[in-house]
């Protein structure tokens, strides 16, 4: 028991782990703390876990910083009966899950888009810049509100030009997308663009320029360490790296959509499950 931890868990995404003083340089370079903060958050509830709910949490997709940015918004007063003003009470009445059928979180994404690019100078990067600066730097600006309106009408419009002008159409789903294009180009190798929700500071992270999903984890697996064979995985885009095998993207949906399917690990159950051998 001197080995566990006093809070009862362990928990990783990236973010710098080095104690204050820590005199051995293990790297420089550390992720945003927004998804273990959303980690340390679900894992400090009081309850029990069991598998679903691990995968739940892989599978998260609410955003601190879109919390930090509606608490940005909250100060701010367009003017009454402006498209301003509507698209602001939208974006308060969100719950700040980056969800693919989400308007507000499409909105979201799309206007700290336009925030990096007005608030940073040209030829930087913006999306290496950790969202909690940006939204420090946004927040201490003298020209807030009118950067806000400029910002977001900037944002309609470029929403516009990519989905189209039905608003139906606008959500977050249809413009981040994950692309399968096989790496020799050939046409007939390749596999359908599946929407995603999240983004690159979810818990659930699909990063990317330009709005695809670019980056992320393409497996994950959760272990019942009371039952290994209770474990279960998820991949994409399927077992098989042949072309013409049934098996060469029949997991993307799962993946997509979140699901999981059994990893067997005990002989008799791999073996029960087994549908072909390959032998080499």
């Amino acid at each position: 028991s001197a080995y566990n931890p006093a809070r009862h868990f362990v928990a990783t995404a990236n973010n710098n782990i080095l104690p204050p003083g820590y005199a051995h340089a293990l790297s420089y370079s550390w992720a945003s703390p927004t998804r273990i903060g959303r980690i340390v958050e679900m894992l400090t509830t009081g309850q029990k876990f069991d598998v679903d709910d691990f995968a739940r949490m892989q599978q998260d997709t609410i955003s601190l910083p879109a919390r930090e940015f509606l608490s940005i918004l909250k100060q701010w007063q367009p003017a009454a009966d402006s498209e301003a003003a509507n698209v602001r009470s939208a974006m308060l009445a969100w719950d700040c899950n980056v969800s693919m059928e989400s308007k507000p979180a499409l909105i979201y994404e799309a206007w700290i888009d336009q925030i990096h690019v007005a608030l940073l100078p040209k030829g930087i990067a913006s999306t290496w810049l950790d969202p909690y600066v940006l939204l420090r730097e946004l927040k201490a600006s003298p020209e807030r509100n009118s950067l806000l309106q400029q910002t977001l009408e900037r944002t309609l419009t470029e929403i516009g030009k990519r989905l189209g002008p039905d608003q139906n159409e606008w959500k977050w789903g249809n413009l981040h997308k994950a692309y399968f294009r096989h790496p020799l180009g050939v046409a007939d190798w390749e596999l359908p663009a599946h929407s995603r929700p999240g983004d690159d500071y979810t818990v659930n992270a699909t990063g990317g320029r330009n709005f695809a999903q670019t980056h992320g984890a393409s497996y994950r697996e959760i272990l019942d360490l009371s039952d290994w064979d209770r474990s279960v995985m998820t991949n994409v885009p399927g077992e098989s790296g042949d072309p013409g095998d049934p098996h060469y993207g029949d997991l993307i949906d799962g993946w997509a959509n979140g699901q999981y399917h059994p990893m067997p690990f005990s002989r008799k159950a791999v073996e029960a499950a087994a549908e072909m051998r390959l032998m080499l």
